[in-house]
Order: C-alpha cells, then structure tokens, then sequence
C-alpha cells in the first residue's frame, strides 16, 4: 500500500505577502512557498497566526533523500523574531519537522530533510 504524507505548517505571526517584492516575481510575493525539489507545493499568500494549513497529500516524495524548500514571509516591522514549523506527517505521526526564524527583514527560509526507507522505517536525522 501506498503510504500517504501531509504536510503541515504553523506559524507564530501572520504571515503576508512581501511589501517590498516585485509583484511581476510570484514566488517573491509570497507569504509562504514550500516546494520538493523543483516542485511547488504550497504557494500561500496568506496564513493566519496559529492556525495549521495541511497539505493532504504530498505529491513527489520518493524512497531516500526528500529536500522541502520553505521560504516565509514574516512581520518584520514589531521587530520581534517569529517561528514557522513545519511537519511532514504520516497519518498523525511525525515523520520529520523543522522550525525556522524569521531574521531581520522577516524572512525565514530553510530546508526541511526527510529519509524514507524502504518498507517505512523512516528517520530523521
């Protein structure tokens, strides 16, 4: 049987577009874009202070080495540092999460690893 993988993202502080970004560069624009490898899989430009948003399915993942790709945009302007997690879930089982800070600026970028081994002993490292 197939195994299916949400994944799932929870952030401190709204998160909204880039004030700053050329709006011609989607990507740039906004609030949150996760992909795999080369494939976009979340493209948000909005996502509510401590509300989870679920990926139902992750489309693309493969036996071994899986690279997820996060870049948010994050208030800048309280001068606070904001958090963004993200969980890649099996049923309701973590498989693998991250937490990433926002810099100055507002934005949080970073790589979310995930090992899928044959027959499901996946791992985290």
């Amino acid at each position: 049987a197939e195994k299916v993988y949400s994944l799932e993202v929870l952030s401190t502080a709204s998160l909204e577009p880039d004030p700053f970004a050329l709006t011609t560069d989607a990507t740039q624009a906004a609030g949150l874009t996760v992909a795999l490898g080369e494939q976009s899989l979340l493209d948000l430009d909005r996502l509510p202070a401590g509300q989870p948003h679920r990926l139902k399915q992750v489309p693309g993942l493969h036996q071994g080495e899986n690279e997820f790709f996060i870049k948010a945009t994050l208030p800048a302007q309280d001068g606070g540092q904001h958090a963004l997690r993200v969980r890649l879930l099996d049923g309701e089982q973590v498989v693998a999460e991250t937490t990433l800070w926002s810099g100055l600026g507002g934005a949080a970028t970073g790589v979310l690893h995930v090992t899928l081994e044959e027959g499901g002993n996946e791992h985290d490292h």
